[in-house]
């Protein structure tokens, strides 16, 4: 079985209602039957949500951070990229950058790579970005323009 954004958001915002109720009984279950798959983009997607003031959240970076760590941690949860998460969550929380390039740096450096970006938020301070290979890189791909 695999979780969906709305239902990781319904057990970390404790939902009374019977959706909120249905997800954490089913969460209680994974922890001694089946575990539920997670994706990394789910975890990713929440991250936005929560986030996200006109969603209705508008979490401040600790509380997401805190929210990803107990979804890879979570017993009934078989998590994708369980420790390129984790790392992602802390380096969040102790960064100014998004969630997602946290993921994508925790990824290359267990993959002892670097993450070719434009952004300068992956800049060698954060884990290696490597903005010069970008450049190199895009001459290589044809661009069309627009008319």
């Amino acid at each position: 079985m695999i979780a969906d954004t709305n239902v990781l958001l319904r057990v970390l915002e404790r939902d009374a209602g019977v959706h909120g109720r249905a997800a954490r009984a089913r969460v209680e279950a994974a922890r001694v039957g089946e575990r539920i798959t997670v994706f990394a983009a789910t975890v990713l997607e929440v991250a936005f949500v929560l986030e996200s003031a006109p969603a209705g959240y508008g979490w401040d970076r600790d509380s997401v951070s805190a929210a990803v760590k107990a979804i890879v941690d979570e017993p009934g949860f078989a998590v994708e990229h369980a420790d390129a998460l984790r790392g992602a969550a802390k380096t969040y929380g102790d960064h100014p950058v998004d969630l997602h390039d946290c993921y994508l740096d925790a990824l290359a450096r267990e993959r002892k790579t670097r993450v070719l970006s434009f952004d300068r938020d992956l800049a060698p301070g954060l884990g290696g970005g490597d903005r010069q290979a970008a450049k190199l890189w895009s001459g290589q791909i044809p661009v069309r323009t627009r008319s």
